[in-house]
């Protein structure tokens, strides 16, 4: 053999590279049948769904609180939370049960989808690019959701809109979605009602609605049952639509009016003109029973939209608007009614934009006429989205009072005009005025007093829908009563969230100036408001319509001074403000006229003096100082409150109302004097700081405080120094409506703080003496009631007054041994126990044990 020949190598038997591919494969197979097992294990685990949530937390806006349960058998949320762009999404008390193995049938079956309440508020500004009909609607697999709930259901933004007890069910099978709505709430009516949808071709629907309504009658004292019927069905991009309203075969049978409706219409919702078509016919038609915030009304009329008969070549398409209705329940807005009592109106759709050729309106015993017409629009903007138009309106002899009842019956004339402007109409510009018809001081005798009487109101201003989203600008504004005026300029963009303006306000015994911008990053300003006279300036504003009634009743005296000024965006501005109240009187008045003839001349009268507080630094980190005194009755209540606190740092950009705020009350001395009791201070004075928080929630947010300390200083009486108690509370935790938890502890309390809580009885009772109660409670108060507090002696004695052999007045010690007084309750179930024993007081020693019932909730509550 040659020496240059390499040796072949020894060939591997084909048997054993087999056997080696065999436990490779093998060993894969078994890793990943041990991944499945152990993920398939761990998803079943308890806390493996508050995982999940965790991890698309990282990826989506997505927030979740009180998650339990598990991937695998599913689970309840107690707070879900999703936002982005200006709209958000909040699901409470969300439950989820659903069937895993299905997904290996190739199906998603979930057995009950739930929620106690939902709410979607969406702010996002309106798009400006045109959209597109879908072209499929399909699912990557067949859907079965045998059940879902959702309690309470909320849409803020735009058209606000509510439903309450909606249940029902839904399926894919691959070619269309089916959808069954049970049951479903919406003012007065109840609606069930089915829908089938195509998910591919031409998106063919076939839905149908029916409801049960209960309309009120004029007077408000007889409901009547209305039967509600409607079908959707064609395609996405054309549906036909008809819908029906009548009274109930037996409630149609008795003499009353007979609410009834009909409506059909043509609906093309990604077309120029999403109504092409529509018409509807009503009578004695009440909004209320349709809209919960709506006024009550009796409606009899008929509505159309229609191609028009004849437009321009050079125009878009067109479409006429007809309107004619009466009402015959007008009344003031206030009054939940409707102050109008006939409307007739002509008006045109082009090419996306709503136009009034002519109206005329019969409102408050007085007229509104109204007409616009096109103007040719240039050459050059023949395809521009909205040519020029004008319009002009006139108002004659308008009773305010007929329009808010808070207003005096002052008739009123006025004109309006408007006119786009731009090459597409993108600007509006508008001015108005309104005057009294008649302001001598022959009709001023006529009017009730407590009624704002309207002098004149004006603005100009413009509208641009492009700036920024959408500009008001109100260049000049002006509105005088006949004892005030406000005047000013703003420049609002509702979008951008920001603005800026002056507005000045002069009223009787009252000055008010707000000037400045605002925005979410930048800004600048100032607010002054003085009460030189609050009796004088309380008369006004119980004059202005919506004051709460609590408010119209007040009385005051005095005067009052707020000076504040920001710098920076709203997001985080730096503030500084200040609040003075030197001398002000504040009565409630009785809530009967009884009760006010059974009252002193003091009562219900609360006097603030040498109020002051002052408030600086950032909107997340700011100091507040707070000092004053003040006298309900006899008593007198001196407070020093030191604290600082702000929004979280986590919450720009969300509403005020929607971020959670921290705080740290560093120092709080409250003192109370009371005559009755003697001479010397009551004071409570907080030892360490304590921290707070408030985090908001659509269910009612939730209040918590750390834990903490506090001082509880007695006056000295006769030649005893100023007794000295300790109240300690752990950290407690408060869910307006739905739960309280606290505990904590009370130690060295003397007898005389009862005598102040108490009142003047106890301390005439004759009872006195050196015992020191000590007490400590642990409550959780919610859906179930779990309660644990006692008061017993710690050391000390009780004194009475008692008469001798002699027939004398002497003071005689009881000889107190033990004294214990414990309430324990456990759900309904509620023990109070006493415990006494005493050398010269006799002994005692009882139980009451008794149940407590949940009250019923309170009517529309």
């Amino acid at each position: 053999m040659d020496a240059s020949t390499t040796p072949t190598q020894p060939v591997r038997p084909p048997r054993r590279r087999l056997r080696a591919a065999a436990w490779a494969a093998g060993s894969v197979v078994a890793l990943a049948v041990a991944a499945t097992g152990g993920a398939w294990w761990w998803a079943g685990t308890d806390g493996s769904l508050a995982t999940a949530l965790g991890w698309m937390a990282r990826s989506q806006p997505l927030g979740a609180e009180g998650v339990t349960g598990s991937l695998r058998a599913g689970g309840r949320v107690e707070q879900l939370v999703w936002q982005q762009n200006g709209l958000r999404v909040e699901v409470r008390e969300f439950t989820l049960a659903w069937q895993p193995w299905s997904l290996l049938q190739g199906t998603l079956k979930v057995n009950r989808l739930a929620a106690v309440g939902v709410r979607v508020d969406d702010q996002r500004p309106p798009s400006t690019e045109p959209s597109v009909p879908p072209s499929a609607l399909g699912l990557p697999l067949p859907v079965l959701l045998e059940g879902f709930s959702i309690g309470q259901f909320q849409w803020r933004g735009g058209a606000d809109f509510s439903a309450s007890g909606i249940h029902g069910n839904y399926s894919f099978n691959g070619f269309s979605h089916q959808l069954e709505l049970l049951g479903a709430q919406v003012a007065q009516g109840r609606y069930s009602g089915k829908a089938t949808l195509a998910a591919h071709g031409k998106l063919q629907l076939d839905a149908s609605l029916n409801g049960a309504l209960d309309a009120a009658l004029p007077g408000g004292k007889t409901r009547v049952p209305l039967a509600f019927k409607a079908t959707a069905k064609g395609p996405l991009t054309e549906l036909l639509l008809k819908a029906e309203l009548q009274m109930e075969n037996a409630a149609a049978q008795k003499k009353q009016p007979q609410p009834q409706a009909s409506a059909t219409a043509r609906v093309m919702p990604w077309a120029a003109q999403p109504l092409p078509q529509a018409d509807a016919t009503f009578r004695d038609l009440d909004i209320a029973a349709f809209w919960p915030d709506g006024p009550q009304t009796q409606l009899t009329g008929s509505a159309g939209v229609r191609p028009a008969d004849s437009a321009p070549v050079s125009s878009l398409s067109a479409w006429g608007l007809q309107l004619q209705l009466t009402n015959s329940q007008p009344g003031p807005w206030d009054q939940h009614k409707l102050p109008l009592e006939r409307l007739e109106a002509q008006g045109e759709w082009r090419g996306g934009a709503a136009l009034v050729r002519t109206l005329k309106a019969r409102l408050g015993g007085g007229e509104l006429l109204a007409s616009g017409e096109w103007a040719d629009a240039p050459a050059k903007a023949a395809t521009a989205k909205t040519p020029a138009w004008k319009m002009q309106a006139s108002l004659q002899q308008v009773n305010p009072a007929l329009l808010h009842s808070q207003l005096a019956p002052l008739p009123l004339d006025g004109k309006a005009q408007a006119h786009s402007q731009g090459e597409r109409g993108e600007a509006i510009t508008f001015d108005a005025n309104l005057q009294a018809a008649r302001n001598d001081a022959a009709s001023a005798k006529n009017h009730p007093l407590g009624a704002l009487r309207l002098r004149d109101a004006s603005a100009t201003g413009s509208w641009n829908s492009e700036q920024a989203g959408g500009t008001l600008l109100l260049s000049a504004l002006r509105v005088r009563s006949d004892d005030a005026e406000l005047s000013g300029n703003i420049e609002a963009q509702p979008a951008a969230q920001g603005g800026k303006g002056k507005l000045t306000l002069t009223a009787p015994g009252l000055d008010a100036q707000v000037q400045g911008e605002l925005r979410p990053a930048s800004g600048k300003g100032d607010i002054s408001l003085r009460g030189r006279d609050m009796a004088q300036a309380l008369r006004w504003l119980q004059k202005l319509p919506g004051m709460p009634a609590s408010l119209k009743s007040a009385s005051a005296t005095g005067s009052a001074e707020l000076q504040a000024g920001w710098q920076g965006g709203w997001q985080d501005p730096a503030l500084q403000a200040r609040l003075d109240l030197p001398s002000l009187d504040w009565r409630m008045a009785a809530s009967t006229p009884a009760a006010a003839a059974a009252t002193t001349k003091d009562a219900g009268l609360i006097k603030i003096r040498a109020f002051q507080s002052t408030l600086s630094g950032r909107l997340s980190q700011a100091q507040l100082d707070t000092q004053g005194r003040v006298e309900a009755g006899a008593r007198r209540y001196t407070l020093q409150l030191t604290a600082q606190g702000g929004r979280g740092g986590a919450a720009r950009g969300t509403p005020l109302a929607d971020s959670p705020w921290q705080g740290l009350l560093q120092q709080l001395n409250l003192g109370v004097q009371d005559p009755a009791l003697g001479t010397g201070a009551w004071q409570l004075k907080t030892r360490g700081a304590v921290p707070l928080k408030w985090t908001p929630a659509r269910s009612g947010g939730a209040f918590e405080s750390g834990a903490g300390e506090a001082l509880l200083i007695a006056p000295a009486s006769g030649n005893t120094t100023p007794s000295q108690a300790t109240l300690a509370w752990q950290p407690l935790r408060w869910r307006p409506g739905r739960e309280l938890v606290t505990a904590g502890k009370l130690s060295g309390l003397p007898l005389a703080w009862i005598e102040l809580f108490a009142g003047p009885q106890m301390a005439g009772a004759g009872l006195g003496g050196t015992l020191l109660l000590d007490g400590d409670w642990d409550a959780t108060l919610g859906d179930t009631l779990r309660l644990k507090a006692s008061l017993a002696r710690s050391s000390g004695d009780i004194t009475v007054q008692a008469e001798t052999a002699q027939g004398t007045s002497a003071r005689v010690a009881a000889g107190v041994k033990e004294a214990r007084l414990s309430l324990q309750s456990e759900g309904e179930a509620v023990t109070l126990a006493l415990r006494w024993d005493s050398e010269r007081a006799g002994t005692a020693d009882g139980q009451l044990r008794t149940r407590l019932a949940r009250a019923p909730a309170a009517a529309g509550g």
